[in-house]
């Protein structure tokens, strides 16, 4: 009887609390003043709260991986790769005092964005040979969606200045796909105020999960 009763106390002070900080935070948005204030105070400490998040995060990835190592798992290679490069950034970090310092922002520069860029130019491909793929269903919308990529890809390309693919490419990129991106956007702004709505009003409660 008391743990249930510990439990609804809990529960009641959590639905509060969540309550309390959504409408803080919405009102302060919209004015001036006090509120605003103290949406700002929220705003702080759940950057704060981020931080011991990651930080978290951090010691369990090192933690999952370190262990994978240890007992040499298939791949375990790639867990010491994770792990040394996540240890080799944190020191440098610490040591130069920030991660705005010359030696992270080196590796941010020279490793990182790299890489990144690497696995984003395999997408082209992979996406291309999902269209391909997808001309076996033989429908005429993968037809459409073949050769608007294709030419979106070939008007990129540099062999193709000078003739009508690049412009092509510039109307397709402004006006359609650029059309279904602000389409998208508000799809997820309206569920994403749906869901703000659920969770204020008690229906969702990820915060109790």
């Amino acid at each position: 009887m008391a743990s249930r009763i510990a439990s609804t106390i809990v529960l009641i002070l959590n639905l509060v609390l969540a309550y309390v900080a959504g409408v803080i935070s919405i009102i302060g948005f919209f004015t001036r003043g006090t509120f605003a204030d103290w949406g700002g105070t929220l705003a702080q400490w759940v950057a704060v709260l981020v931080g011991f998040a990651l930080l978290v995060g951090l010691g369990n990835l090192i933690k999952v991986h370190f262990g994978r190592v240890i007992r040499r798992e298939e791949g375990w290679y790639y867990s010491l790769i994770v792990v040394g490069s996540a240890l080799v950034v944190l020191a440098l970090g610490l040591i130069g005092g920030g991660p705005g310092t010359e030696s992270v922002a080196w590796v941010f520069q020279w490793i990182y964005q790299p890489l990144g860029a690497a696995i984003f130019s395999l997408l082209a491909f992979f996406l291309t040979t999902a269209l391909f793929r997808s001309l076996q269903l033989r429908s005429r919308e993968a037809m459409i969606m073949l050769v608007i990529a294709l030419i979106v890809v070939i008007g990129q390309a540099p062999f193709s200045a000078g003739s009508f693919l690049p412009d092509v490419k510039d109307w397709l990129l402004s006006y359609p796909a650029l059309a279904g991106i602000r389409a998208i956007i508000l799809g997820v702004s309206f569920g994403a105020i749906g869901l703000s709505i659920r969770v204020l009003l008690g229906f969702d409660r990820p915060y109790l999960e």
